[in-house]
């Protein structure tokens, strides 16, 4: 029981790091549409890929917040076994 508290708590920080994630993106973005109208120029995107090496940069602060929620919710499903309890199973 204590296990799935725990695993509970992950799942639940890491889904709450995805919605401040998608809010910090909507309210940066609505910023950046304000923004045009007074002529402030806006930081580029940036993505490298090589055979050795893969580089992203984003101005969008959210983008890393949804990142780490999608780990932890990849982290709290992989920590429930779901297929090791398979009736179906020996």
């Amino acid at each position: 029981m204590r296990l799935f508290r725990l695993q509970m708590i992950i799942m639940l920080s890491g889904l709450l790091l995805i919605f401040f994630g998608i809010a910090a993106v909507c309210f940066q973005s609505y910023n950046e549409i304000i923004a045009q109208q007074h002529a402030v120029p806006i930081q580029p995107n940036d993505l490298f890929v090589n055979s050795t090496e893969f580089k992203a940069t984003t101005r969008f602060a959210g983008i890393e917040l949804i990142l780490i929620g999608a780990i932890l919710e990849v982290v709290g499903y992989v920590g429930t076994r779901p297929w090791k309890d398979d009736k179906n199973s020996n």
